[in-house]
């Protein structure tokens, strides 16, 4: 059985969630691919003056617009990760927010030092008041709750309907006990199997799980992916939409515990499409399991 989301992670979604449509409605970042390729046209048309403080000041509004668009990014990486539990994406908008509370006053200050009072009507309303929940209040939130919410659950706190004797078999230690299960196959007589017989039969896809099974010992009745560590806790209809969706920044990959290849496909926006097809495919045939090998029921 899968574990409730805590309170912690509700709030760390839900700011996120209402801090992105500020951001992108109240000040319109989704104009910032926009932003960074006028400012950089700017900058490179600054080349041919000789005034280095106007190519100075296209350099900051591209670092500024690059800036904002890490602060979208990490917001839908705090977002994801809370509600899915996945802590490299907590990890990652922690230190996106990190960067940015760094980055956004360094520019201004550089700015304000560069050009004087004459840059100082632009900075305190334009972006200190228009921008703040970009700059200030979004980096804070990101890195707030990109910290408290990698706390690790204590084992107590997760519920699960199975005794401790079957716990202690389904995490691989060696117990006096073999349990076994009735499992109801279509067009065949029932018959019983042990825990790695499951195990096997699942990673060759010759079950699903969603198949009854009857506990012999108890005599309880349930679905097959309800035995721990047979089929993965993460969701096969979960992961699809991901992939479907958010497959190009690799969020599918981080939800079914594959750090290092979201954050590839992530700075490769999904291997420019083609790797993002390729795992829509074979989550959609069910051919990549979660990162303990276990197949998506």
């Amino acid at each position: 059985m899968k574990a409730k989301l805590q309170p912690l992670s509700i709030v760390a979604a839900a700011g996120a969630g209402v801090l992105l449509l500020v951001c992108l409605f109240w000040n319109e970042l989704w104009k910032s691919p926009q932003w960074v390729w006028q400012s950089f046209k700017s900058f490179q048309e600054g080349l041919s003056y000789e005034a280095s403080s106007y190519r100075l000041l296209n350099i900051y509004f591209v670092l500024n617009s690059l800036a904002s668009m890490l602060v979208l990014v990490g917001l839908l990486l705090l977002l994801f990760g809370s509600l899915f539990k996945v802590r490299a994406l907590r990890i990652i908008s922690a230190i996106i927010g990190l960067f940015s509370l760094i980055m956004f006053p360094l520019i201004f200050i550089l700015v304000f030092l560069k050009f004087g009072d004459g840059f100082e009507w632009t900075f305190k309303n334009q972006f200190l008041n228009h921008y703040f929940p970009t700059n200030y209040l979004a980096p804070i939130w990101l890195l707030i709750f990109g910290i408290l919410g990698l706390k690790k659950r204590s084992p107590e706190n997760i519920d699960s309907p199975f005794s401790p004797t079957y716990a202690a078999t389904f995490t691989g230690e060696t117990t006096m006990q073999n349990p076994t299960w009735t499992i109801f196959l279509p067009g065949q007589e029932p018959r019983s199997v042990d825990y790695i017989t499951l195990q096997s039969w699942a990673q060759a896809k010759l079950i699903s799980g969603d198949l009854m099974v009857r506990d012999d010992a108890s005599g309880a009745t349930y679905f097959l992916k309800q035995i721990p560590g047979v089929f993965s806790d993460k969701d096969y209809m979960t992961a699809l939409l991901l992939s479907i969706f958010l497959g190009g920044i690799g969020i599918d990959r981080f939800y079914l515990g594959y750090t290092g290849l979201g954050i590839a496909k992530l700075l490769t926006l999904g291997g420019c499409g083609v790797w993002s097809l390729i795992d829509l495919i074979l989550i959609a045939m069910r051919n990549i399991p979660d990162s303990n090998n276990r197949p998506l029921a």
